[in-house]
């Protein structure tokens, strides 16, 4: 009797597929995780390209500002140039200084939360820097680096060497984005007409860090 229950192998497939059926469970377990994963990674990723879309939007809107309005002296609708943070909201109704009601309406049309839900409570600013101290001298003087002592400067050319920083700032989704600009102008003549000529300012800048190439100039009358 003993023996003949140790020579059958009923309910051996049984085992081996309990087997294998624990070994599939624990590879599907896994496999969902590597899915999961990738899926957060993936929003986090959109939310960062979404700030920087709007940094990078408010840094070209404030450089076609320039090329109307390029600050040589103190002005009440210029951008400072300061560590204070503040953050505009998309769609505000009241900006927090003329310099952001400039560019409110652009980037409100640009970036509707009605259109796109993930811009819902995005904030951003802009900060307007001297490529050198408050006295256009000092150990920054004409600076090509962005740094972010540079905010302790002046709002304007206090140096007069036609150059300029551009900080804009946002938050997207609980997601910073920073992109520095360094702004040059340069005053060209317009081309001969019957009308009285009318020097252009052309606005050339380079970005950093998040920029594999430089955006095209922008330009507009003095």
């Amino acid at each position: 009797m003993i023996r003949r229950l140790r020579e059958d192998e009923a309910g051996a497939v049984l085992i081996t597929a309990l087997l294998v059926t624990v070994v599939m469970f624990g590879l599907g377990v896994a496999l969902l995780s590597i899915v999961d994963t990738q899926a957060s990674e993936s929003a986090t990723e959109r939310s960062r390209d979404r700030a920087f879309n709007l940094s990078e939007s408010v840094l070209t809107s404030q450089a076609f500002v320039l090329g109307r309005n390029w600050p040589t002296t103190p002005a009440a609708g210029n951008p400072a140039c300061s560590t204070t943070t503040f953050g505009d909201p998309l769609g505000a109704a009241s900006p927090s200084s003329a310099a952001s009601a400039r560019l409110q309406r652009t980037l409100d049309e640009s970036y509707d939360p009605a259109v796109d839900s993930a811009y819902t409570g995005a904030t951003w600013q802009v900060n307007l820097c001297d490529d050198s101290d408050a006295d256009g001298a000092g150990p920054i003087a004409g600076s090509t680096v962005w740094s972010d002592s540079l905010l302790t400067g002046s709002s304007v050319d206090a140096n007069g060497n036609d150059k300029l920083w551009v900080r804009a700032e946002s938050r997207v989704e609980g997601k910073k984005s920073i992109v520095v600009g360094l702004v040059r102008a340069r005053t060209t003549p317009s081309a001969p007409t019957t009308f009285p000529s009318t020097p252009w300012l052309v606005i050339v800048f380079s970005e950093e860090p998040r920029s594999s190439a430089s955006p095209p100039a922008t330009s507009a009358p003095r």
